[in-house]
């Protein structure tokens, strides 16, 4: 009968211990479970939607900025007069026809005048003009001597140094004609020779008294000489 007994309390035991056992992880997962409910974060709560507050856009308003104004006055424009160029008038008076003169170190003289010219300049050259309604070609032969030393020369150009004055203008020699007969180009004339040659102008088939004009550049030393 102990024996029994004592197999009985060792087998109390054993449950007792095991029951223990169970208990104290049952014991144990119930207070993992509460200390992590104790020491999990709270979630925030969450902010409420702003309040969207509607703002208004500014009005802008453009103001011009004032501009100073300017009273310009008006002021007439003179109107150009143009003065016809009176032709130059002797002042020496007019050496005549055929006659020698000298200036500028040169003597000259009218040998001969063909007028009207216009068939003799037109029959030339077609690349020559023929002269405007009332108007025709005249013809001046001019013989010039140069009296400087045989060392020197004398200068001369038709364009710059004659001119053919009439009552109303002072005509300036054609220089573009192609072909005439003895033009004068004007160059060089060796001192103690001489050059001749036809000057040729376009003047008013009305004038009738005119005379010859040769000048220096600066116009310090001019003759007249009278045509035929």
């Amino acid at each position: 009968m102990p024996g029994r007994v004592s197999k009985v309390f060792a087998a109390l035991t054993v449950v007792i211990i095991v029951a223990s056992g169970m208990v104290s992880l049952v014991v144990c997962a119930a207070l993992g479970l509460i200390g992590g409910a104790l020491t999990r974060p709270s979630p925030p709560p969450s902010d409420p939607l702003p309040r969207m507050t509607p703002t208004l856009a500014p009005i802008v308003t453009i103001t011009p900025k004032p501009t100073a104004t300017r009273s310009r006055m008006q002021t007439p424009v003179p109107t150009a007069v143009i003065t016809p160029t009176l032709p130059p008038t002797p002042i020496h008076g007019v050496v005549p026809p055929g006659e020698l003169v000298e200036a500028n170190r040169m003597a000259f003289v009218v040998r001969g005048v063909e007028r009207p010219a216009d068939d003799l300049v037109e029959g030339a050259n077609d690349f020559n003009p023929p002269a405007d309604r009332g108007k025709e070609y005249l013809l001046v032969d001019v013989s010039i001597t140069c009296l400087k030393d045989p060392a020197d020369v004398c200068l001369v150009s038709p364009l710059i140094n004659f001119k053919l004055v009439g009552s109303r203008e002072a005509y300036a020699p054609q220089i573009l004609l192609l072909d005439v007969p003895r033009l004068l180009e004007g160059g060089e004339i060796e001192g103690g020779t001489k050059a001749s040659g036809r000057l040729a102008f376009v003047v008013d088939d009305d004038e009738t008294e005119m005379n010859l004009l040769y000048q220096t550049v600066m116009g310090t030393d001019q003759v007249f000489l009278a045509l035929p």
